[in-house]
């Protein structure tokens, strides 16, 4: 959900992100095409204008939220299926969860690496922060869940 509840950000097998009016159901914004795989997880910015997304294609892509018009290039620091994203309290950075078994740190305004990718044993589901920031948490497979 957008950061005021009108709007719907969706993620697609067909590779594509569709934004919908919460209100009425209709199609606002759409089909943006850019990611070469499915579309797995998709994230609005604190303040609405942007939208993050994650691909099994490897790359994590930033879109205007207005026009679908993509902002950047794809970040593409990891070597296998991206699977996860979340963003930071403040809205500054972004972890991304990979089955190459990382979580890598972006930065929201300019999509530069932050840091050394964290090492997670098996593949990276899902991740998340904790609501203070202070901690990322990321899922894999048989119940195993690794905390920073």
């Amino acid at each position: 959900f957008s950061p005021d509840g009108t709007k719907l950000a969706s993620g697609h097998d067909d590779d594509v992100i569709r934004v919908f009016d919460v209100e009425n159901g209709d199609l606002i914004l759409g089909p943006i095409e850019g990611h070469g795989a499915s579309v797995l997880s998709v994230i609005w910015s604190l303040d609405g204008t942007r939208l993050f997304t994650a691909s099994p294609d490897g790359s994590i892509r930033f879109w205007d939220s207005e026009t679908g018009k993509a902002i950047g290039n794809p970040l593409t620091g990891h070597t296998h299926f991206v699977t996860s994203i979340s963003l930071s309290p403040d809205g500054t950075k972004l972890a991304s969860a990979s089955w190459d078994r990382t979580v890598r740190f972006w930065a929201t305004d300019s999509g530069d690496p932050i840091g050394e990718p964290l090492q997670h044993e098996g593949y990276g589901w899902a991740v998340a922060f904790s609501p203070s920031g202070e901690f990322i948490a990321c899922g894999g497979p048989r119940g195993k869940v690794s905390i920073w």
